[in-house]
C-alpha cells in the first residue's frame, strides 16, 4: 500500500489467490515517465527509456523491427540504441533500490555428509543483460563504509 501512496495515489492494487500482489499504472504520463525523469536510471536500460519515452520503442529495443513490421509500418525507421555510461563510484542507496528490483536471495538447505547432516548455502543475485556488464563489476567491487 505505501508504493500507491508513494506515487500519489495514482494506480490500483490488486490481489491473487497464490497471495502475489500487483501495482498496476495504465497512463504513463501519471508515473513512469515523472518518476523516472526524477530518478534516473543509471544502467543501459536509461537508454530503453530514453527510446521508451519518446515512443520509437519497436525500432530500437532487443530484435528491432521484424520485416512484417517494416512493410506494415513503413514510417517507423530503425534507429541505433544510445550507449549509457555506467557510473564507476556508485550510491549505496542506489544499490539498495537496484537490488530490491533486480536482485532476489536464496538460502537453500540439503542433505549432507557432515556430522550434523545438513548444509545451508546462502546466495545473492543479481541478474542483468551482458551489456551491463561493467555495472555488474562496479557492484561487485563495492564496499560499503562498514566493511571497512
Amino acid at each position: 500500500m505505501k508504493i500507491k501512496y508513494f506515487f500519489n495515489e495514482i494506480g490500483s492494487i490488486s490481489f491473487s489467490n497464490d497471495n502475489r500482489v500487483m501495482y498496476e499504472v495504465n497512463k504513463l504520463n501519471d508515473i513512469i515517465i515523472p518518476h523516472f525523469d526524477k530518478y534516473s536510471l543509471i544502467t543501459q536500460k536509461q537508454s530503453d527509456y530514453k527510446t521508451f519515452k519518446n515512443i520509437n520503442l519497436k525500432a530500437v529495443l532487443n530484435k528491432r523491427l521484424s520485416e512484417k513490421l517494416r512493410i506494415n509500418f513503413p514510417g517507423i525507421i530503425n534507429t541505433e540504441k544510445l550507449k549509457v555510461n555506467t557510473p564507476i563510484n556508485i550510491d549505496y542507496n542506489w544499490i539498495t533500490g537496484f537490488y530490491s528490483g533486480e536482485g532476489s536471495f536464496l538460502v537453500d538447505i540439503f542433505k549432507s555428509k557432515i556430522k550434523v547432516g545438513y548444509s545451508v548455502v546462502l546466495q545473492i543475485a543479481i541478474t542483468q543483460h551482458f551489456i551491463d556488464v561493467l555495472l555488474i563489476n562496479n557492484i561487485k567491487c563495492f564496499k560499503l563504509w562498514f566493511y571497512n
